[in-house]
């Protein structure tokens, strides 16, 4: 009938209460949350020259630049969002606290570590 509708287990409901029920899971999927982004800036010069050594050893800087970010935004419940190298230098983008990965007390446990002048160290 034009009142109700059936669902996947046959089970008929009242249109008008299957549309109370999307409008409340929509609302509990528009969430408000604390997101947190941050720009990470290595000092490093990141320019290709036509000496395969240097261009070796610049590639391999980079990828352990990536390998001990991405270990602390782990550790710290954060993501790598973007790794940009251009002619202007070399910035990673991390982000705190988006769906899947936020945590109580975000910006004091987690955050401050990584912004607070922490030093990144490569393991060995």
């Amino acid at each position: 009938t034009p009142d109700t509708i059936e669902n996947a287990a046959d089970v008929t409901i009242p249109r008008k209460l299957s549309r109370n029920a999307t409008q409340l899971r929509h609302r509990a999927e528009a969430e408000l949350r604390g997101v947190y982004t941050i720009f990470i800036c290595p000092r490093i010069t990141a320019k290709l020259t036509s000496d395969t050594k240097k261009d070796k050893t610049l590639c391999e800087k980079l990828n352990s630049i990536m390998l001990v970010v991405s270990r602390v935004l782990k550790k710290c419940k954060g993501h790598l969002r973007q790794y940009i190298v251009d002619d202007k230098g070399v910035v990673l983008i991390a982000t705190f606290g988006l769906r899947g990965s936020a945590c109580p007390n975000m910006l004091g446990k987690h955050t401050v570590p990584v912004t607070n002048g922490h030093t990144l160290q490569p393991s060995r």
